[in-house]
Order: structure tokens, then sequence, then C-alpha cells
């Protein structure tokens, strides 16, 4: 039985009305886990292949999603600001595939674009789950394995950083701005994974339970 819980820092930051969280993604299961960490509705930017995940692939379009598929990445785009517009919130996985060892990758810019275009927040987030809360599973796509890791209990540590607006950081935006601006985002995004993997170390060598005698 999957029994996940989490712990939640910076949740003060998250700013009312719509807003843009980007998140590190360790998990295939991050998708459909971390929007119901939070108490209002969040649409998720998922790469369109994931659904075809056995089971994962079921929860996932229960969940509250925008398909992001190869070759029609604007009309997710469009979308997403559309959703924006109407005061709801998105959230992001820029990194743009599972990343599990947390290494530092270039990232996709619809984040920034996302905030440039529509005007709202970009609110990183850094997540950590200890590897023996995981699972790996292998899947195929197009006649090649993939592999895979998901949350199958215990604890996700998350970290929200302050919101931040791209606009103020530029003027007019072209290519080499945008990845500078994500470059500024992703670091704010893995500083606040690290401090959430700190937060877990710590505590996981903290005893769960202390007996006294006498």
């Amino acid at each position: 039985m999957f029994r996940l819980h989490c712990n939640i820092s910076g949740a003060r930051y998250l700013p009312p009305g719509p807003k843009i969280l980007a998140i590190n993604h360790p998990n295939i299961t991050d998708g459909f886990f971390i929007p119901l960490v939070f108490p209002e509705r969040f649409f998720t930017l998922m790469q369109g292949n994931i659904f075809d995940i056995p089971v994962i692939g079921w929860l996932l379009s229960k969940s509250d999603q925008i398909a992001v598929i190869l070759g029609k990445k604007l009309e997710a785009f469009r979308k997403a600001c559309e959703v924006l517009r109407q005061g709801h919130a998105v959230m992001i996985f820029p990194e743009g595939r599972l990343n599990p060892e947390q290494i530092s990758v270039k990232a996709g810019s619809g984040a920034v674009c996302l905030s440039l275009k529509t005007g709202a927040p970009v609110v990183p987030v850094g997540i950590y789950v200890a590897d023996q809360d995981t699972l790996n599973i292998e899947y195929w796509e197009n006649n090649m394995k993939h592999c895979g890791r998901c949350q199958i209990h215990g604890c996700c540590y998350i970290r929200v950083g302050q919101p931040w607006y791209p606009a103020r950081e530029t003027g007019e935006l072209n290519g080499r701005r945008a990845e500078r601006l994500t470059e500024m985002l992703m670091e704010k995004i893995y500083s606040l994974s690290s401090q959430a993997a700190l937060q877990a170390r710590s505590q996981q060598a903290i005893p769960l339970s202390i007996s006294a005698s006498g």
C-alpha cells in the first residue's frame, strides 16, 4: 500500500492567484503527488509519453494535466497561458525529463516564457525523496527500454522559494536572455532541492522514538 507524506517549508511564499510552480523532477510520481500537497488546484505540464506508462499514466490522466506532446508544444503553451489568465496555477518541471540523480541539466524555458507572456510570478520549488523510499521501474517506449523512479512510501521534502518575476530581470526577450533567465531559475530550484535533501538527512539521523527507563 502506498503511504506517502510530505514535509513543506516556505509555503507562506505562495502568492494568491495565478502562479507558475517550477520544480525539479526526480520521480515519475511527482506529477500527481505534488499537486495534492497544496490546497489549490494546479494544472501540470507533463511529457505526453508519460501517460503511456502502465498504471502511472492512468493515475496522471485522472488529475489536471496539460500534455506536452512532441511537435505540439505550442498547443500546451497556449493552454497554460489560458489557465493562468483564468486565475489558476500551473505546475511545470523545467528539466523536461526525469532527473533522479538531481544533477544540473539544461532546462527548457517554458516557465520563464509563461511568466513573461502572462505576468504571473514563477515560484521555484525544490523537492527531495530518499532513495529507500522509491522504486525503480522499467518500461518500453518506441521499442526502447526506459527507467524511472517512483516514490512508494516515506516523505517528500519540499522547499518553496520566494516568487520571482523574470520580467524584472530583462528588457526585450531573445533566445540568449531566455536561456540566461532559465539558468537563473534552475539555480534557485537546485538550491532549494539541496536544502530539502539536507533537511531530510538531518531528520533521518534523529531517532524516531526514544524509550525512557525508570
